[in-house]
């Protein structure tokens, strides 16, 4: 779920509740659960539908994004010391492609 929030949010995308539950590939009882424990932690934030009052969107917030970049970050340079060179859209370019979907 967290992942599936983070590439939404590099994307531009919203996540309502439901489809968030639905990924998650668990019981939608048990999705719940973890989504209540994410927003307890501060780690995600549910917002109301303005246009339908029995929707949710899902957030992701500034901590876990951060967290999120710093381990694909980490993940990089151990995948670079180990004689990777990726593909020409590194993993590192992930800060760019967040603010160019954030101002569309």
């Amino acid at each position: 779920m967290i992942l599936d929030l983070y590439i939404a949010d590099r994307e531009g995308r919203r996540v309502d509740v439901s489809s968030l539950c639905l990924v998650s590939g668990v019981a939608p009882t048990t999705a719940n659960r973890y989504v209540d424990l994410l927003v307890d932690d501060e780690l995600i934030s549910k917002v109301g539908d303005a246009d339908d009052g029995r929707r949710s969107f899902v957030n992701i917030s500034e901590t876990l994004r951060g967290a999120i970049d710093e381990w694909l970050d980490q993940a990089e340079a151990s995948l670079t010391v180990a004689g990777w060179t990726g593909p020409s859209n590194t993993i590192s370019d992930h800060d760019d492609d967040t603010e160019r979907a954030r101002s569309r």
